[in-house]
């Protein structure tokens, strides 16, 4: 992921998309750990963790993906409601992560039409 804008951090640079993945991970390890039956803190999530191994059911899955929806104001598809659609933590965050990109060039390109 590429940007034009840089933000600074302890003499650090970022890209503006670096910092939207960042908070997107940060974001979905949260909900994670929020929408675990065993307790997790959101600290002991990791990218290459398994779903299955988190401790949600389907149910679990559905009312994060809402609360997924609603925070970066982005729409799951369809086939992509369930639980198997996802292996591990780091495919729910490169799918929000791509949604999000789909979403900002849509309105970039609205912007451009007007």
């Amino acid at each position: 992921m590429t940007g034009k804008h840089l933000y600074y951090n302890g003499g650090k640079k970022f890209f503006y998309w670096e910092v939207i993945g960042l908070y997107v991970e940060e974001t979905i390890k949260r909900l994670l750990a929020k929408y675990s039956e065993i307790g997790l803190e959101k600290d002991s999530v990791r990218n290459e963790d398994p779903l299955c191994e988190l401790g949600l059911n389907s149910l679990s899955f559905i009312q994060m993906v809402v609360e997924i929806e609603q925070e970066f104001q982005i729409e799951f598809e369809m086939e992509m409601l369930g639980m198997d659609s996802f292996e591990k933590a780091e495919n729910i965050i490169s799918y929000v992560e791509a949604l999000i990109q789909c979403n900002n060039r849509e309105d970039m390109n609205e912007k451009e039409a007007h």
